[in-house]
This record gives structure tokens, C-alpha cells and sequence, in this order.
């Protein structure tokens, strides 16, 4: 959606998004301090059930789809701009 609405608000936040994580180590170590021990506390730190998986997951997948995020834009821009 980012390619076909080039130069809009939905693509520059997908850049940010998509900048922000792959700027971000992948161990995602400040980000965890913040959400579960600093001052948010959204979910518990520590192993105790499915909760305490879903911010170790968050930071390990941002990454992952930030770096997908690129290449699939860059792609789409490219085959976009071809066709026209």
C-alpha cells in the first residue's frame, strides 16, 4: 500500500516504521526496559505464560519485517514505474 500511495501519510509512516526498525538493534534490549520494567509496564517481564512472549516476539519480528518492508516497496516502485 506504501508504493501504490506514494508520497503520502500511509508511506512516509511506513518508512518510519520501516527506518526505526532497522536502526533498532535486533535484541531490542531499550525497548523491552520501557514496555515491561520501566515505566509503562504493559506485560510482565520474566516467563510466566503466553504474555511474557509477545514483546521478545515484537522486537525480534520488527526488525525482521522492517528490512521486508524495504525490499517489498522498493520492488512494487519499481515494477510500478515501469508500467507506466
Amino acid at each position: 500500500m506504501a508504493a501504490v500511495k506514494k508520497g503520502t501519510g500511509l508511506d512516509r509512516a511506513a518508512q518510519i516504521i520501516s527506518v526505526l526498525g532497522s536502526r533498532c538493534p535486533p535484541s531490542g534490549w531499550q525497548f523491552y526496559w520501557w514496555s515491561s520494567c520501566g515505566r509503562l509496564q504493559w506485560l510482565p517481564p520474566g516467563v510466566s505464560g503466553f504474555s511474557s512472549y509477545v514483546l521478545p516476539g515484537f522486537t525480534l519480528g520488527w526488525f525482521v519485517v522492517a528490512g521486508l518492508m524495504r525490499l517489498l516497496r522498493s520492488g512494487m516502485l519499481e515494477v510500478l514505474d515501469r508500467s507506466t
